[in-house]
């Protein structure tokens, strides 16, 4: 065990280790020689000789290799007390020391690995190996995560003095500090957000809203002027256009409103068993005016036994907003088709699918970001601030229903709304 001792510790125990063999082997070699009746010197008497030669060995043991001295078990006692893990390699790539953190966290089982090679060493993950054979000193801290004990860990390779060849590694749990900049990401994309969002809002309040406002002021100035002169047509003109400007104003006030609503969780639905058919032909009859004016066919297939646990009045703004989409960008003489089916036996697929002009793929691919720009002029310069659709995700969102967009530039667009039979009250994120 001594001898053990001795070839698997750190040099300064070696080293204590063969001072303190030699100074216990001078009264053991003095009795043999005795017993053998061995005098190698006449008239010396080797016992006491042996026992001084052994008290010398022990004087230079205390005063050169620090023998008696309690800064080395000192030093250990706080290695071993420390939550860091430290593993110690020598040059041949053999474990000789690793503290109490090192084996709990990293090393399975429970028998002794010191000497033994990290080939023939098993840890608790193939990654944490790998940085033990491949780091050197000087190199970077590196982090990786240890699915075995669900933490972060900071791992410092650092070089031992007068033994270049050897490393020593300091595995720091730095757990809490990830979770922390993980926190501190989700609050900064919120904020960026919350950003985005009051950028957008004075966006449509300080531009769109403006445009409607200055259409009607700039029409009833004309309006006033024509009446002067008894010109009734241009009258006819301007009162049309008036009140298809206040009509888009206050369809964009009502969807600010409901989407502030609902982003402020204060939104109170009515959920009630709701005909789809029936929805469905009330929207048309309000759109078909709209339709008329640019010789746009609507069609509507929708099975009458079709019903859904929901809210009628969201379900009005979310297909209002759909097929007014469709109408904005269909061209003159298209056509748009609404019709519905089981998806499955929870839920429904309700489509609004047009003739139009399309979504190129890059405005597709943000087209329910609020934080960017998916707003642009319908075929007849109608305007849009791509805030309905942004409106319809949150609004299907609540209902616990899906939401996606098919479309393809030049070849129409189709909306896809799934919609769960029994409302569960809770609120799913729309895709």
């Amino acid at each position: 065990m001594f001898i053990e001792f001795i070839v698997t510790h750190q040099r300064i125990f070696i080293r204590q280790g063969i001072l303190l063999l030699l100074a216990l082997l001078f009264p053991w070699i003095a009795s043999l020689f005795y017993l053998l009746e061995i005098n190698l010197i006449p008239g010396l008497n080797l016992t006491p000789a042996s026992f001084i030669f052994s008290g010398i060995f022990f004087l230079f043991s205390i005063l050169y290799s620090s023998f008696i001295d309690l800064v080395p078990i000192a030093i250990k006692q706080v290695i071993e007390g420390l939550n860091d893990g430290i593993i110690v390699i020598d040059h041949r790539n053999r474990l000789i020391y690793h503290n109490l953190s090192a084996q709990l966290y990293f090393l399975k089982g429970d028998k002794p690995v010191i000497g033994k090679s990290l080939e023939m060493i098993p840890f608790h993950t193939i990654e944490l190996k790998s940085h033990l054979l491949t780091l050197e000193p000087g190199h970077k801290p590196v982090d990786f995560f240890d699915g075995e004990n669900s933490k972060y860990w900071d791992i410092q390779c650092l070089g031992i003095e007068k033994f270049p060849a050897c490393r020593l590694f300091i595995f720091r749990d730095i757990t809490q500090q990830k979770l922390a900049q993980e926190k501190i990401y989700i609050m900064n994309e919120e904020l960026r957000q919350l950003n985005a969002q009051k950028d957008r809002l004075f966006s449509i309040i300080g531009h769109d809203l403006r445009n409607f406002f200055a259409v009607i002021l700039g029409h009833c100035e004309l309006l006033q002027m024509e009446l002067e002169e008894e010109n009734y047509e241009i009258m006819a003109t301007s009162t049309r256009n008036i009140v298809e400007a206040a009509e888009r104003a206050l369809n964009l006030l009502e969807n600010l409103l409901m989407w502030a609503r609902a982003e402020g969780e204060n939104l109170i639905l009515n959920i009630e068993l709701i005909n789809l058919k029936t929805v469905i032909d009330n929207v048309l009859a309000e759109m078909i005016p709209r339709a008329m004016q640019k010789q746009i066919s609507l069609e509507a297939e929708i099975d009458s036994t079709l019903e859904v646990e929901s809210d009628e009045n969201m379900l009005m703004i979310i297909f209002r907003n759909l097929i007014s989409n469709s109408i904005k960008f269909t061209p003159r003489g298209g056509s748009i088709r609404v019709f519905a089916n089981n998806a499955d036996e929870q839920s429904v697929r309700l489509v609004v699918q047009d003739s139009g002009i399309g979504i190129p793929q890059a405005m597709l691919e943000n087209i329910f970001r609020i934080d960017s720009t998916t707003g642009r002029s319908g075929t007849e310069n109608e305007k849009s601030t791509g805030f309905g659709l942004i409106l319809v995700k949150e609004l299907v969102g609540l209902l616990g229903g899906k939401i996606f967009i098919e479309s393809e530039e030049g070849k129409g667009t189709r909306g896809n709304v799934i919609l769960p039979k029994k409302h569960q009250g809770k609120r799913e994120k729309s895709l």
